[in-house]
């Protein structure tokens, strides 16, 4: 694949035809060109930009011929079934001529009820969830990704909502990345404090949980402003 420096960006379709992870990795050839291509975008059929990045994460591997390339990473999303454009700004490249190859990693996710289902950036949007079943999800490093997720009441029960989030994550706010939300909009709980935990992997997280007496009612749980887009996972319990 080859750009040329004043070609302001170059658009590539996809096709999804399940729900699913994304993971956009492109490669570019350190003798022909260097830089990040920074500011890329994914946007729907109809144009619209549905998520962007800032900048990817880099590295750098030789492949069998002894050549060496740049690896630009672009951080995980989950897109729902549908086509969408994917756009390089090649002008942030450093190179009269250039040559890079890419590829868009994909992972099905349509047939796993527990994985968050984009785009629930919105109460009216939000994926319902049962209680006891531990789901997950990502936020990406995107102002405007917030996840809901709804559960309804019958009568009045204390909830417990018991989140985990990577070890990566600054752990700045904890009280902004779970609480819970009625109908109206109104924050009824949230957390306030986490601990550090081990799970049988051996893997580390941030734990957070906390618990509410709620009326019979519909509710949402919003899920934010975590600053890195691995995983986390939380359950509801009654």
């Amino acid at each position: 694949m080859q750009y040329k420096d004043h070609d302001s960006k170059l658009k590539y379709k996809f096709t999804l035809d399940y729900r699913g992870l994304v993971e956009p990795i492109v490669y570019i050839d350190t003798k022909q060109a260097y830089g990040d291509l920074w500011n890329s975008y994914i946007t729907n059929s109809g144009l619209e930009k549905v998520y962007s990045w800032s900048e990817p994460d880099n590295d750098y591997v030789t492949d069998s011929n002894g050549h060496e390339w740049e690896v630009q990473r672009y951080e995980k999303v989950r897109l729902p079934a549908g086509t969408y454009y994917f756009y390089f700004p090649s002008d942030s490249l450093s190179a009269e001529y250039g040559h890079f190859k890419f590829k868009i990693k994909y992972t099905d996710e349509s047939g796993k009820n527990n994985v968050e289902r984009e785009f629930n950036n919105s109460r009216s949007k939000a994926n319902k969830i049962t209680f006891n079943r531990m789901y997950k999800g990502n936020i990406a490093w995107n102002d405007k990704d917030i996840d809901y997720y709804k559960f309804k009441l019958t009568k009045k029960k204390t909830v417990t909502v018991t989140m985990y989030y990577p070890e990566t994550n600054l752990n700045w706010n904890p009280e902004n990345y779970c609480a819970i939300y009625n109908k109206s909009g109104k924050k009824k709980a949230k957390a306030y404090t986490s601990t550090y935990t081990e799970d049988s992997n051996g893997k580390f997280w941030y734990k957070i949980r906390f618990k509410k007496k709620l009326p019979k009612g519909t509710y949402y749980i919003r899920i934010a402003e975590l600053d890195q887009p691995e995983d986390y996972k939380f359950k509801i319990t009654k």
